[in-house]
């Protein structure tokens, strides 16, 4: 879910409107506010497990707390225009994250910079540092921390949200899928036998690995040098 956004004055106009080498003061402040709040954001832009998965890096998903002109990697985006569509582009929201949220932490971001940031405070344009919480677990635990965006979208909310969250995380953790199944039926299976290089152990593994999915081969890499080479597996 790619944000295109830009702030108006009273008279309609665009107040980000500046030439690409000298950006708007009102501009920065918002860059600069929402690069900020973006750890403590993960949580709500991306709110399951499955979003969490979209977060790695290649050479399109925003992965790093910066900003760019026309970066893709990069959370923040100054997009190619001319100076009177001079906007920011909020890439880091995932298709399944609710856009009212979105757009709430979008406007909080926006406010803190103008509150709470120096004009000189805003970061040179870069794209491959510093990371985001990668992992739920840590982002939850960022949202939680940071008073101005739970504030901002409310603490009767914010303390529902991560209660669920936490809850969520919890359940799945708990959830022991095929492949994790498969891996522990094999390892039981390949140590059945009298030891490494057993025949029984070859036999297995070649019988194995020629059903098994590419996922199941790479868990299944430490029972190859077990049952290979006799070093332990677990």
């Amino acid at each position: 879910m790619h944000i295109h956004f830009s702030l108006n004055d009273s008279r309609g106009e665009n107040v980000f409107a500046s030439p690409v080498n000298a950006l708007s003061s009102m501009m920065r402040l918002c860059i600069a506010g929402q690069l900020a709040l973006m750890p403590a954001s993960v949580a709500i832009l991306a709110p399951g497990v499955n979003a969490f998965r979209r977060l790695r890096k290649n050479l399109t998903e925003p992965v790093f707390n910066s900003w760019g002109y026309n970066t893709r990697s990069a959370a923040l985006r100054i997009p190619c225009s001319d100076e009177s569509n001079r906007r920011i582009e909020y890439r880091l929201a995932g298709a399944d994250a609710n856009p009212y949220l979105v757009v709430a932490t979008i406007l909080t971001g926006m406010l803190y910079g103008l509150e709470h940031i120096d004009e000189g405070d805003l970061p040179e344009p870069q794209h491959d540092q510093p990371e985001l919480p990668l992992f739920q677990q840590e982002a939850i635990e960022a949202f939680a921390r940071c008073q101005y965006l739970t504030d901002s979208l409310g603490d009767a909310f914010s303390e529902q949200w991560v209660a669920c969250k936490l809850s969520e995380l919890d359940w799945f953790e708990r959830i022991v899928t095929q492949e994790e199944s498969r891996v522990a039926w094999g390892i039981k299976k390949a140590r059945s036998g009298s030891g490494p290089g057993m025949a029984r152990n070859d036999y297995f593994l070649r019988a194995y690995f020629s059903e098994s999915s590419a996922t199941t081969k790479i868990m299944m890499a430490p029972l190859m040098m077990y049952c290979q080479y006799g070093f332990t597996p677990m």
